[in-house]
């Protein structure tokens, strides 16, 4: 048997346009590190890349082949059976990973032996160019995060310790094909630490596609299913209403307004946090309050009475977080 590579890279594709392919898996082949084994799972492509893929001649490279089009999920478990690496690295078919990613994420979790899963920021290209910073300020408030986002990192970032994922049985849930990264970043941080590297080691591609509308919709339900989950850590049962409050509220639904429901619902969840003890109260109801204020925020858009927007963060908000957040956009417009 040969030795295994410290790293095993894994890389779904179905359909991936040609040189969007090509650019993946160079930017992956190119690494200044290279000691890995590059699982690529092709998911039952039926265009011009399933050429290519036959063509990649490098012989770290591993490509398994779907019958038929499974999902993500399904391929990437596929993929995290066939791993030998220490470590796991996640890649997308059409990002471009910067040559010392795995360099500097591989010296980051050997100083690190504590972390189960390290990301970095990226840089958005095409459509958009920006970078993305991401960041944890402690495990407590990143727990309490993923109630109402994905935190982060990118999924296109992670780099796993292969071990922990073995150790506690660790897979995706098959059941998501979108946001399947979310729910796959609650369960680690149930029981180990996750970080993000400030450097920028990823380029994530934004290009208009006329399927976006229709991925779009499907991950609202995905995330859907996923804040009910969670919600259950703190509830015996989720109403559909209450379900309803807390996604609009969490996806920074413009049209959302602030009223009696949506307070109530959040002290709700700050009465049964502290009968439970699921998560830090005093963080987590900082956090409450913020959502609160935010929504409070959209809802004065609007609104142009200044005095009416000053008073509705009164209305819902306790005096001490009300005055903390018009400081903070006091601030922000400076």
């Amino acid at each position: 048997m040969s030795i295994a590579p410290v790293i095993s890279v894994l890389m779904p594709t179905y359909n991936t346009p040609v040189y969007m392919l090509q650019e993946a898996v160079e930017s992956i082949l190119n690494q200044s590190f290279s000691n890995f084994e590059f699982i690529i799972i092709d998911d039952g492509t039926t265009n011009e890349s399933k050429s290519y893929l036959d063509s990649i001649s490098d012989e770290r490279v591993s490509l398994i082949r779907n019958s038929e089009n499974i999902g993500i999920s399904k391929s990437l478990n596929i993929g995290l059976k066939e791993a030998r690496g220490k470590y796991i690295a996640r890649m997308d078919a059409d990002d471009i990973s910067l040559p010392d990613r795995f360099a500097k994420q591989l010296q980051f979790m050997e100083d690190n032996p504590d972390v189960f899963l390290c990301g970095s920021n990226y840089r958005d290209f095409g459509e958009r160019n920006k970078v993305v910073h991401y960041g944890i300020k402690d495990m407590d408030t990143y727990r309490i995060r993923l109630l109402f986002i994905n935190p982060g990192p990118p999924h296109s970032t992670f780099f796993i310790r292969r071990k922990m994922l073995l150790d506690f049985n660790f897979k995706y849930d098959e059941s998501l094909n979108s946001s399947e990264d979310y729910y796959f970043l609650y369960e680690i941080a149930q029981v180990g630490s996750i970080s993000v590297l400030g450097d920028v080691l990823l380029l994530h591609r934004v290009s208009k596609n006329q399927s976006m509308q229709k991925h779009n919709d499907y991950l609202h339900r995905c995330n859907r299913i996923i804040r009910k989950r969670l919600l259950l850590q703190l509830l015996d049962y989720v109403e559909e209403e209450e379900l309803n409050i807390h996604c609009q509220c969490s996806d920074w639904n413009d049209e959302v307004c602030i009223n009696n429901d949506i307070l109530s619902f959040y002290k709700k969840l700050i009465i049964e946090n502290r009968k439970k003890r699921v998560f830090n109260q005093k963080k987590f109801k900082k956090m409450i309050y913020w959502t609160i204020a935010d929504v409070v925020d959209r809802s004065c858009r609007q609104e142009t009475l200044k005095s009416h927007k000053i008073y509705l963060y009164f209305r819902y908000l306790p005096f001490a977080s009300a005055v903390r957040y018009l400081l903070h956009r006091a601030r922000k417009k400076i």
